[in-house]
C-alpha cells in the first residue's frame, strides 16, 4: 500500500468521526469510495504484519 497525504487525511477523518478506533479495512473502504485506488499484484513473498509470531 502506498501511503499518500490524501489517504492519511482520510484515515484521520474516519478516526475523528468515530467514538471507537475504526478498523483499518473499513476506513480504507470508505476512502476508496471517493478516491481512485490502484491495485498492484505481486508474486513475491509478502510480510503479514498482523501474523502472530506463534503462527510462524
Amino acid at each position: 500500500m502506498h501511503i499518500t497525504r490524501d489517504l492519511l487525511s482520510g484515515l484521520r477523518s474516519a478516526e475523528a468521526g468515530s467514538v471507537a478506533e475504526p478498523k483499518l479495512s473499513l476506513a480504507l473502504a470508505a476512502y476508496s469510495r471517493a478516491h481512485p485506488v490502484d491495485v498492484v499484484t505481486t508474486t513475491q513473498p509478502m510480510t503479514d504484519l498482523g501474523l502472530d509470531t506463534g503462527d510462524l
